[in-house]
């Protein structure tokens, strides 16, 4: 056992580390007693203890964060525009600014045609997948059947910050798990500063765990807490849930089996689907709920059945660990850890797919909740756009021309749909109240009801087809949901500059 190389992921995966003043002698743990004879001279601590000692000796600075990111500088969210691109923007800037000066009117035409384009595009992509989704197999209800011993093992790392609430749910939503309890890797993610969760982990969580403290060095994020406690998972497959997430009892059953129907050793990583269960809390959380079952059921299974980019979601996929190492795990400067991961495996050649499991989430109640966290999604998703558009080539190269455009359709189009509803409006505001012919409003009309009505559908086709007990009749305001997008998308460009690695934390 002390043959082995003392770097930071060995010693977290067999939890030992050297005493500084005494090479001959060595920190160990309850993981590790049963070698205690093969360290010779040893200090018992705890896990928790051991844990934290390792991750200080290994991570000092931003700098040691970074070599855990193995991938280039500008291929991370650290890089919030690369050369190139501001380049690319200030040519931009500068075209329209003469064009403005001399043509003010083919200006406000063209700005007005460009986001008549983007709406467009982005609801008539998404009608495309949900109408694919809906011929999508269904998959066998049937587990095969496994041996308790025959069970791989399975890390479960559950990231909490400022949740000190939540740790007796923790307890019994894992507990809840149909798994072998002896063969669950749980690794629960602590912030150093954030005491009272971290003295309420040691009172309450009762399951079988190692706690894993994050030291205040690097971005304060979830990537950079879960690329930490990569090092110390010792499963052959990883899952995420959040504190408050409820999975279904054999949905690692369900993963397992579907990794192990792939003949192609390239499927990397299963999403299972979120749903709220507090949808009748106010009607941000309905409409919420109905965006996730929409998202879920219909979006990402469109994506999976036209073989294009997956971007995960925040919580419950599974990966298989040695393919999940490959690509680096997360990078600790994404706000959208979870999109760029599914589009980076993607790029490296690797499968996502869906399964037919749930967990059941909470979703915000309040209107400011919801705007700190969907301006956070936006913000990753302009991080992940201006990641993967820095080397137009090598991406192309990498993802096929179809999926490349199939990406920026979902991820940029998206995005820039938000941004665009604003403008529109106040396009269309010019016209009627300055009196600006430099267009027929029909064109704005039309993509508004073509948005309104296929959004309409989206919703009561999700309302009735998922038994939902709510009033029926707020499916008739979920268009307007999206409003509320426009606006947390410019708290989203804001912070892009001001602030691109701030984390809002959602409360619960």
């Amino acid at each position: 056992m002390t043959n082995i190389e003392v770097n930071f992921a060995n010693c977290a995966r067999n939890m030992f580390l050297p005493h500084k003043n005494d090479s001959g002698t060595f920190y160990i743990s309850d993981s590790t007693l049963a070698h205690a004879n093969e360290f010779g001279n040893v200090i018992k601590i705890s896990d928790t203890e051991l844990s934290q000692k390792i991750v200080k000796h290994f991570i000092h600075n931003n700098q040691d964060v970074h070599e855990l990111n193995k991938f280039s500088y500008h291929e991370s969210a650290r890089l919030v525009i690369s050369g190139k691109q501001k380049r690319i923007m200030i040519i931009l800037g500068m075209l329209l600014a003469c064009i403005g000066v001399f043509q003010i009117d083919l200006l406000v035409y063209s700005i007005y045609l460009l986001v008549s384009a983007v709406l467009f595009a982005d609801i008539i992509f998404k009608s495309v997948i949900f109408i694919k989704s809906l011929n999508a197999p269904q998959e066998s209800p049937h587990i095969f059947a496994i041996n308790d011993e025959n069970c791989p093992v399975y890390t479960i790392m559950i990231p909490i910050y400022k949740e000190s609430n939540m740790l007796k749910h923790i307890n019994q939503s894992l507990d809840n798990l149909e798994y072998p309890k002896d063969k669950l890797d749980i690794l629960i993610l602590l912030e150093e500063n954030d005491k009272k969760t971290i003295e309420a982990a040691e009172k309450y969580l009762s399951i079988p765990h190692r706690k894993i403290i994050m030291p205040e060095v690097g971005p304060k994020t979830k990537p950079k807490a879960m690329l930490i406690a990569l090092e110390f998972a010792r499963g052959e497959y990883l899952t995420i849930y959040d504190a408050e997430d409820i999975p279904d009892s054999d949905q690692l059953y369900k993963a397992i089996m579907k990794f192990s129907q792939d003949e192609t050793g390239k499927l990397a990583c299963v999403q299972a689907r979120l749903n709220m269960t507090n949808y009748k809390d106010s009607w941000i959380s309905m409409f919420f709920s109905l965006e996730y079952n929409i998202w879920f059921n219909h979006y990402l299974k469109g994506l999976y059945l036209y073989n294009l980019p997956l971007p995960l979601g925040g919580t419950s996929n599974h990966f298989k660990m040695d393919i999940l190492r490959k690509v680096s795990g997360w990078d600790p400067y994404n706000v959208t850890e979870d999109a760029d991961l599914g589009i980076r495996l993607y790029k490296n050649g690797y499968i996502t797919s869906v399964i037919d499991s749930e967990t059941k989430e909470t979703a915000p109640t309040r209107l400011d909740s919801w705007l700190g966290q969907r301006s956070r999604w936006i913000k990753g998703y302009y991080q992940t756009f201006l990641v993967h558009n820095r080397n137009i080539k090598y991406s192309i190269t990498h993802f096929g021309l179809k999926n490349f455009i199939g990406f920026n359709f979902f991820i940029s189009i998206q995005v820039l749909a938000f941004t665009s509803l604003f403008p529109m409006f106040l396009l269309t505001l010019a016209y009627y109240g300055f009196g600006l012919n430099f267009a027929s409003p029909y064109l704005a009309y039309a993509n508004v009801a073509t948005n309104f009505i296929i959004q309409l559908f989206f919703a009561f086709y999700t309302y009735f087809t998922k038994g939902y007990k709510a009033r029926w009749q707020m499916c008739f305001f979920y268009p307007l949901y999206f409003i509320c997008h426009s606006f947390a998308s410019y708290k989203a460009l804001k912070e892009l500059v001001t602030k691109p690695f701030y984390w809002f934390k959602t409360p619960h």
